[in-house]
């Protein structure tokens, strides 16, 4: 009867490990980079950075950001470049309003050579008189590839995170 007791955790042990190994690789160890990672290809548009943060921003001062745009299409392309209002705002963060007329941007509507990356600058400059929307706030860069025909548009977007100091 004792040797049932033990054989019992046993088997279920090697039954765990198995089951280890075929959901987390041979080693046994969760693959810490079990995602798909997507690397930038000449063949698709991209925009970068994904986020800028802006920290320790004060009314009145000027800050000049840069976003990159790439054409993944074999022809030249023209993009919009715009403000955009964010569908969603990190933690800690709020949606603002009436900060639009604070951003510039360098150049609306480049046309970018095909496969080619171009560099777009960005002025956020509010005024001293101004009032924050809050402590922490975030706004969208976003950029659409005018070409496009079908009927989903897709924007890629650029966001700016910006605390007050």
């Amino acid at each position: 009867m004792k040797k049932k007791r033990v054989l019992i955790p046993v088997i279920i042990a090697v039954v765990a490990v198995i089951v280890c190994i075929i959901i987390f690789g041979s080693n046994g160890n969760e693959n810490s980079n079990n995602t798909t990672s997507i690397e930038p290809s000449s063949n698709n548009n991209w925009v970068s950075p994904g986020k800028i943060f802006v920290e320790n921003y004060v009314p009145g001062k000027g800050v000049m950001l840069e976003v990159q745009i790439h054409n993944g299409n074999p022809t030249p392309t023209e993009f919009s470049v715009g403000y955009r209002y964010p569908d969603q705002v990190a933690e800690g963060y709020s949606k603002p309003t009436g900060v639009s007329d604070w951003v510039q941007i360098g150049e609306r509507f480049p046309v970018i050579e095909a496969h080619g990356t171009y560099t777009v600058p960005v002025w956020l400059h509010m005024p001293s008189t101004a009032k924050p929307p809050g402590n922490k706030w975030e706004f969208w860069i976003g950029v659409i590839d005018k070409s496009q025909t079908d009927t989903v548009i897709t924007e890629l977007a650029v966001r700016i995170l910006v605390t007050m100091k």
